[in-house]
């Protein structure tokens, strides 16, 4: 990574501020991340004269023409956003065609400099969390080669994740809590460093690194030498994730994803060497496990596709026999998930999710099942403190936090202390044996809403047409009105947002601060049907002009993935009761609504003529379909892996996404002809979100959400436990 820089600037209007990578202007506060800021730093450095595109490669992107290619121009416009600056007529930076950039405002250091009037700050968009999710994480994970689908599976899919499941908030901590003191990465290469394990005397450390071009592989650190550089235990195909040590600190299980039998555990020396593979165990791709403190087993998050039964389950790593801690019938994205052991190996954490949220739970090894938390909040990571009397986890609040993931202790009756925040989101706590340190995931994702025209080019870059600071997804064009409706975290908070077709002239809402998303156009264009928080994750309707809301389903379930019926008197969503998911149809008129398929419905969208209603399921591929009047379903597309929510029907054909080696495409099914054709295809780096799309008929383009940065580092949290 580039060097670190420091110091503050005025610059032109705005005071730049190198230390904590913010930038003040009269409007608020920015949070700009590290590479813009470097690139930055270097047109401060030259005073005015041209810096290079290749220099500023070699300098921030280490010479990697790969990334930074991109880098530079997604930084470019980063920065022209937060300084209102145009590259048709710029005031602080300058393109030089075939040359570079350089600074057209002095840059005055802050002890000559006169700062601005301080302002409200605006929060920085979260990053998502790696757990099931049924609105994002509707693929198992098999088969993800690439950097960005790799980094979906960490962030993007669960920034929709916070979406689905946030509970109230969670009560101001009693005093005594720790105080958080500096905090330090540890990890330093390109891409995303992630899934922290420490050995059990707290002197190695193995992590999962997926760099740019989606290579996965896991690495190790001595922590006892100083600046010692990490390796690499293995160059296997797939995905590795999610190691754990072994008692003894001498060996390795880890996660490996997109293997053709299925998500594996895999068990090596940590030395490297032969490795021992578990596969067809029923493991839930894209979920922690932990190895035993005292015994050879491990635990995992085990779905029986068979049974449709989903719990925390142990694994006996000298015979590979299987028992379940605790199963309930759900699906796939709903199985008990995180299990951590306590210090002496007779209790697990877990988290489990319902209606209401996610909460702590733990078990004994004989099944005995206890609620800790009931908060139902995002909840991002555990880990439990040496004396096996506390745990550690990550959860996302409103509040003095905004909406950034800060980390908390509770005790196992359920009191909690607020632990530490700052201005970027800390996930996935791991703490070190002695208890005087806490290790985080810091990630730095955003995603843009891009625009594809169809049938073009064979490899083509997307055009980004509605971005921001923040995270700007889940567009809906409606033809009536020529508008686009999608949901925004520019501001520091969930809202709905309108722009014009090409996305020019946003406009918000609504002010609910509740990570609001996945807004849909009623057929009439009077009404937008949208996801927020309401005690739980419930469906909307907005009317625009007047901004009148009315909340729609049944009090305490939790609905997601909204679409309209074509006549415009129900709302498809997906529906939670009783802990089982189904795709449901709610009357606009009110009421509960009635389930559209006997069970397993994940996300529904009917034909543009309103006659059939096409649908996922949550254990089985492809997409299907039924007569929206009632009868039988049938397979229409068998694509492999799941698609939940990355597909469009129009009135002969299916769009659907389809990821690759070479990178994402986007095909075209043709509902007479049985055969599928590719439409627009991406180069590897570019990444296409799991998130809903729309068509604009009048100019043939396709507008997604796609991932415009993906990287994030593991951080070491001192704590200060001196009263």
């Amino acid at each position: 990574m580039a060097e670190t820089k420091s110091g503050r600037f005025q610059i032109g209007s705005v005071l730049a501020d190198f230390d904590t990578n913010r930038i003040h202007a009269e409007s608020g506060t920015v949070k700009v991340p590290p590479k813009p800021m470097a690139l930055l730093f270097l047109l401060v450095e030259r005073g005015g004269q041209p810096v290079s595109r290749d220099e500023l490669i070699e300098s921030i992107w280490e010479g990697n023409a790969y990334v930074g290619k991109r880098g530079v121009t997604d930084a470019i416009h980063r920065l022209r956003k937060v300084l209102d600056d145009r590259s048709e007529q710029p005031r602080y930076i300058e393109t030089i065609p075939k040359t570079g950039y350089r600074l057209l405002v002095e840059a005055v250091p802050e002890a000559t400099a006169v700062e601005p009037v301080p302002a409200v700050p605006v929060a920085a968009a979260p990053a998502a969390p790696a757990a099931p999710d049924p609105a994002d994480q509707n693929r198992r994970g098999l088969g993800l080669r690439r950097f960005g689908q790799a980094a979906l599976t960490l962030t993007i899919v669960l920034l929709g994740a916070s979406l689905l499941f946030r509970g109230d908030e969670l009560p101001q901590p009693p005093a005594g809590a720790p105080r958080p003191g500096n905090m330090v990465p540890v990890t330093y290469q390109p891409g995303i460093e992630h899934d922290t394990a420490l050995s059990p005397d707290g002197t190695q450390l193995a992590y999962a690194w997926i760099n740019q071009r989606g290579r996965s592989r896991i690495m190790l650190r001595d922590l006892s030498l100083a600046g010692e550089t990490a390796r690499a235990l293995n160059d296997a195909p797939g995905l590795q994730r999610f190691p754990t040590f072994s008692p003894d600190g001498m060996r390795l299980a880890y996660v490996r994803l997109g293997l053709p039998t299925g998500p594996a555990i895999v068990v090596a020396d940590a030395l490297g060497g032969e490795e021992t593979v578990y596969d067809g165990i029923g493991l839930a791709a894209g979920v922690s496990i932990d190895w035993s403190p005292t015994e050879n087993q491990i635990a995992f998050s085990r779905y029986d596709a068979d049974a449709g039964l989903g719990g925390i389950a142990l694994l006996d790593l000298q015979d590979g026999g299987m028992r379940w801690l605790t199963s309930a019938t759900g699906s796939h994205y709903f199985v008990d998930r995180g299990a951590v052991f306590s210090p002496t190996g007779d209790t697990l954490a877990f988290l489990r999710t319902s209606g209401m949220g996610v909460d702590l739970f733990t078990v004994t090894t004989d099944g005995a099942v206890r609620q800790v938390t009931r908060v139902g909040a995002d909840i991002w990571g555990l880990d439990w403190m040496p004396d096996g009397l506390s745990l550690v986890f990550a959860s996302s609040r409103l509040g003095d936090q905004g909406m950034n993931a800060t980390l908390w202790q509770t005790d196992l009756a359920g009191a909690l202390q607020f632990i530490g925040g700052g201005p970027e989101s800390h996930y996935f706590p791991v703490v070190d044996p002695s208890g005087t340190a806490v290790y985080v995931y810091v990630a730095r994702p955003r995603m843009d809403i891009n625009a594809v025209t169809l049938g073009g080019a064979d490899v083509v870059q997307p055009e980004p047409r509605i971005t921001s600071i923040g995270a700007d997804q889940d567009p809906h064009f409606d033809p009536g009105r020529n508008r686009l409706v999608f949901a925004s975290t520019r501001d520091g908070g969930g809202e709905i947002w309108t722009a014009d077709r090409d996305g020019a002239h946003p406009l918000r809402l609504t002010s609910l601060k509740a990570r609001a998303a996945f807004p849909r156009w009623s057929p009439d264009g009077s009404h937008i049907a949208f996801i927020a928080h309401d005690g739980v994750r419930t469906l909307h309707l907005l009317e625009p002009e007047s901004g009148a809301i009315t909340r729609l389903g049944e009090v305490g379930a939790m609905h997601v993935c909204p679409s309209w019926s074509r006549d415009g008197r129900s709302v498809y969503a997906v529906k939670q009761v009783a802990g089982s998911l189904n795709l449901w149809r709610i009357p606009v008129a009110g009421g509960a609504g009635e389930a559209v398929i006997e069970a397993g419905g994940f996300y529904g969208q009917e034909s543009p003529d309103g006659q059939t209603l096409y649908f996922t399921k949550h254990s089985d591929d492809g997409l299907w379909a039924k007569p929206v009047g009632g009868g039988e379903a049938r397979l229409v597309i068998d694509w492999q892996g799941r698609s939940g929510i990355t597909w469009l029907p129009l009135s002969d054909r299916i769009l659907f996404l389809s990821n690759d080696a070479d990178g994402p495409a986007i095909l075209a099914f043709d509902l007479a002809s049985g055969r599928s054709q590719v439409l627009a295809k991406f180069p590897p780096e570019i990444t296409v979100a799991s998130r809903p799309w729309t068509f604009v008929p009048q100019t043939n383009r396709l507008f997604f959400t796609g991932a415009v940065e993906n990287e994030g580092d593991i951080h070491k949290l001192e704590l200060d436990w001196t009263p």
